[in-house]
């Protein structure tokens, strides 16, 4: 989930042309918090992973985010 996650969110905003900056100000946190987000270093929690999930649903299924599992699935 870490690296499927670290690199959907870089590609993300890469096919919006934001930097890291402007992400981290969108979401309310540091650029270094981004950085290790797509360097799979670390995984946002709580309200941020919120933020992540409403900038695309799809993309960013809060279930995942939040490492809930699905009805269904084993995890």
């Amino acid at each position: 989930m870490i690296m499927r996650f670290s690199k959907e969110i870089k590609s993300w905003r890469k096919e919006r042309a934001l930097t890291q900056v402007n992400l981290a100000r969108e979401l309310g946190i540091t650029q270094r918090a981004v950085g290790y987000y797509e360097q799979g270093l670390s995984v946002p929690k709580g309200s941020i992973a919120l933020k992540i999930h409403k900038l695309d649903p799809a993309r960013f299924p809060l279930e995942e985010l939040l490492c809930i599992p699905r009805e269904g699935r084993e995890g």
